[in-house]
């Protein structure tokens, strides 16, 4: 009797919510009813064709209140206990994830290898990072009747790269020696890892480009003892977060990594006519991305560099290793490549997903690296295009 007044009363409560929802999804209708009837009114739209497209794109820039309409759909499907929002998954230890389709990784490890291939022939080395996704392959943490391949994809690449002897690194293994959890290297809202997590990538990269360079760098470069934190607390909302509102999964904390040393670096970034120079802090971080708390409009993961750009180049005269590196990367490498700017005197870093002036190959005749990294996340598997490296 007691359990079915318990889950009557639960029902009355979700009943209650709904309706409260309800009427709030009402009141946001008529707060935007201007904004319909501006496009239904507009005389240069013919057609329902016309009109839908441009209803689209502009219900959600002009949508009046919608960062509180996105906060309050995140705290009713979490009262609520939904596992899914806006096609985000929350895992059962309350971290937001996006889920990974199967996908043929085929063309993907042939691209890869053929580029090993050249530029071994070159004489010049190669290095595949494989950054971890958020969904760890030991401990996937997935509501029931969700799946993912992320790792399953990353298995079936990696496992091409080795029969091929290319040099790689997983760094969901290397991972493994720094902590028993690998979730606490990620933020709750979003799918990056979190700067001390970009640091032990960092630690495992450097060991390996060592190997492969047959340089040695000293320990300070590496050692967490040599480097400052400064911590934000509740001040970032990750791109997951911003689909699903601060109630949703809360807020995260972001810890800033940095060298208590530095030397004099040059960044540059071509598509913004940016050029930075000075120390680690005043040119590698980007604090307008932390000066103010703006959960919605400021990313403070990108304080590493700034955002993503088509190209950013470094160059630090005084770094103990006097190579050249061209580092093929999406956002995950963007904490790493700013760690690594302290160690080697030039790096080049493209992402291919904005990088479109040239091949992969044309720039390295241009550029003539020392070694060419290739970092990224499983999820990039997907999209094919970023592996023609040749074209």
């Amino acid at each position: 009797m007691m359990n079915e007044k318990v889950t009557q009363s639960k029902k009355i409560g979700n009943y209650l919510i709904i309706a409260f929802y309800g009427i709030l999804s009402a009141v946001f209708c008529v707060l935007n009813i201007r904004t319909v009837t501006d496009v239904f009114g507009n005389p240069n739209l013919t057609g329902g064709a016309q009109v839908i497209e441009q209803l689209n794109a502009d219900y959600p820039v002009q949508f009046s209140g919608k960062y509180t309409f996105v906060n309050l759909n995140g705290l009713v499907n979490r009262v609520l206990g939904h596992n899914t929002m806006n096609d985000i998954v929350k895992l059962n230890n309350g971290y937001l994830a996006v889920v990974v389709e199967p996908t043929d990784i085929s063309r993907q490890a042939e691209n890869t290898i053929r580029l090993r291939d050249v530029l071994a022939a070159e004489g010049r080395e190669f290095l595949y990072v494989s950054t971890p996704y958020l969904i760890s392959k030991y401990d996937d943490q997935l509501p029931t009747g969700v799946a993912d391949y992320s790792n399953a994809n990353a298995d079936a690449f990696l496992e091409k790269l080795r029969e091929a002897e290319v040099p790689f690194l997983d760094m969901r293994e290397y991972l493994r020696t720094k902590t028993d959890n690998p979730y606490e290297l990620f933020f709750h809202t979003d799918h990056h890892w979190t700067p001390r997590g970009a640091f032990y990538g960092y630690q495992g990269t450097l060991e390996m480009l060592e190997e492969l360079l047959q340089v040695e760098i000293d320990s300070r470069y590496r050692e967490e003892q040599y480097y400052q934190e400064d911590t934000y607390k509740d001040w970032f909302l990750g791109a997951s977060g911003k689909r699903t509102g601060r109630y949703f999964a809360g807020l995260d904390d972001i810890t800033v990594i940095y060298p208590e040393f530095s030397h004099s670096i040059e960044v540059s970034i071509p598509s913004e006519n940016v050029v930075r120079t000075g120390s680690f802090r005043e040119a590698v971080l980007d604090y307008s991305n932390l000066e103010e708390k703006d959960l919605f409009g400021k990313n403070p993961y990108h304080v590493y560099i700034g955002d993503q750009y088509p190209v950013v180049t470094m160059r630090n005269p005084e770094a103990p290793v006097d190579k050249k590196i061209l580092l093929l990367k999406d956002s995950f490498a963007l904490p790493v490549q700013s760690f690594l700017s302290e160690c080697f005197t030039q790096i080049d870093a493209l992402d291919l997903r904005l990088y479109t002036e040239q091949s992969v190959y044309e720039y390295v005749q241009d550029f003539q690296p020392d070694i060419v990294i290739v970092m990224y996340n499983p999820f990039m598997l997907t999209t094919e295009s970023v592996y023609e490296f040749m074209k």
